[in-house]
């Protein structure tokens, strides 16, 4: 009887925060379609709209590792039965706000909410069956492309039949309704540590020097690399990192111990970690352009279209996540990292060797990428917290979680830059009159994006791979001292 009450908790737990899991990202990706009409409705222009995702993003990475510290304190059922509640409130009130300057402050606290992933990650090794803790972490890490695919087709249908109001407001019930399920369902784990005095000036050093760097990737392909705008926003963050690592070495109670991202395996899982989630936005960011771009270069997709054809690549992450989570059970987290990193080298060369013009190919290549990337998030997130202690589980995921975001925003940036140095021209027949056509020459990025793009990501999953080799096994060890 006890076995089967293990089992259903294990269950609850699994359903209940891949759902999370995956709210938070199909919210992400939800408002992506209706840029143009949000722009459109405040009557802002092309700068300002980009602080829908920035003010997003900026405050993901600034407030993961306080939140994920406050978990580590006060437990992670009660983090997040304040956090949901109050990311679901930000969601309704996007949907009624005629402000836009509140606007963005709500989307920032929104952002707030993506530390729900380091805690859902340190929730399953603390609560769950040693055993079942591989398969749970690939199901919440496929949750990444499943939920972006989900947010982009569901927010197109929604935007196209409502109006991007429609879109926020029916996304916050659903937060609401899990909070009422986390507290029916999960057990409260009571953490070994005892209260201790927050280190905030760390977590603004920390928060603030990674959000500056992500600030500057993400403006640099509208500003350029070389505008006083980037550097001084990279200056900036080199300066408070510095300060960070100072402050961190001398302080009694540190945020994050930093002799333990030195180990082997976190720096190994941080770093990879970085790699995979600049493969990954970059790619995926890449691909989608292709989607949507214009015949003969691009499929002329709608955003619809374009989500409906992401539904393979999600279908392909689910898949990948599952096997490699049986793998670890069987290979270890060690071997698996390395495995999953010389198979998704072949596996992202896949758009070098595609037919970029024709569609199944475009969709297949991306399934392939798809998988490549999901495979190694699995073995990546594991490492990590078989490796770390229950004191300090929440921060170190949250700071695995802030080295994907900066891979992920150097991703898109690349790509940006990439895009307006590779162009091609396409000439359009346009109809002025009934016998008057006229012949349109404009510039589209050209395939030679995403194939430049691809052999980028191929070389830094090529070094990711000696990295890997010098970690050490913890989840057999993990499984033979529970055991025994």
């Amino acid at each position: 009887m006890s076995s089967l009450i293990d089992r259903r908790y294990t269950i609850h737990v699994i359903l209940t925060l891949s759902s999370l899991a995956l709210l938070v990202m199909y919210s992400e990706t939800m408002v992506m379609p209706s840029l143009p009409d949000i722009q459109k409705d405040f009557d802002v222009s092309t700068s300002e709209l980009a602080w829908v995702l920035t003010a997003y993003m900026l405050s993901a990475v600034a407030f993961t590792p306080l939140i994920a510290k406050f978990s580590d304190i006060i437990g992670r059922k009660r983090t997040l039965t304040i956090l949901v509640p109050i990311y679901s409130t930000a969601l309704a009130l996007n949907s009624i706000t005629h402000n836009y300057t509140l606007f963005i402050i709500l989307r920032a606290v929104q952002g707030a909410s993506l530390s729900i992933f380091p805690i859902a990650f340190s929730m399953i090794v603390e609560q769950l069956p040693r055993e079942e803790v591989p398969r749970a972490q690939g199901i919440i890490s496929a949750m990444f492309s499943i939920g972006a695919v989900i947010g982009m087709v569901l927010g197109a249908y929604i935007a196209d039949i409502y109006s991007w109001r429609e879109v926020f407001a029916t996304a916050a019930p659903f937060g609401y309704f899990l909070t009422i399920i986390i507290n029916m369902m999960l057990r409260e784990y009571r953490p070994k540590v005892d209260r201790v005095s927050i280190d905030y000036l760390g977590a603004f050093l920390i928060g603030s020097g990674v959000a500056m760097l992500c600030y500057a990737f993400e403006r640099a392909p509208h500003v350029g690399w070389s505008s006083l705008e980037v550097i001084t926003a990279i200056t900036s963050s080199i300066m408070l990192l510095l300060l960070f690592t100072y402050w961190e070495l001398t302080v009694p109670t540190p945020l994050i111990n930093m002799t333990l991202l030195a180990d082997r395996n976190v720096f190994a899982g941080n770093v990879i970690g970085m790699i995979v989630g600049f493969s990954m936005f970059g790619l995926f960011q890449a691909a989608i352009i292709l989607f949507r771009l214009p015949k003969p270069v691009g499929q002329e997709l709608t955003v619809l279209e374009t989500g409906l054809y992401m539904i393979p690549a999600s279908i392909s992450s689910l898949v990948s996540a599952i096997i490699f989570a049986t793998l670890i059970r069987k290979l270890g987290v060690k071997y698996s990292l390395i495995l999953s990193l010389i198979t998704a080298v072949p596996l992202s060369s896949s758009y070098l060797l595609a037919n970029l013009s024709d569609l199944t190919h475009l969709v297949i290549a991306t399934s392939l990428t798809a998988c490549a990337v999901t495979m190694s998030l699995v073995p990546i997130i594991n490492i990590i917290v078989f490796t770390v202690g229950t004191q300090e589980l929440g921060v170190m995921t949250g700071m695995n979680m802030i080295f994907r975001f900066i891979g992920g925003s150097l991703g898109p940036a690349v790509v940006g830059s990439l895009q307006d140095t590779f162009k091609t021209s396409i000439t359009k027949i346009i109809q002025t009159s009934p016998q008057e056509y006229i012949p349109i020459v404009f510039s589209v990025p050209s395939h030679l994006v995403l194939k430049i793009y691809s052999i980028i990501a191929i070389i830094l999953l090529l070094i990711s791979i000696p990295i890997s080799l010098r970690t050490y096994e913890v989840y057999k060890v993990s499984i033979s001292k529970m055991r025994s």
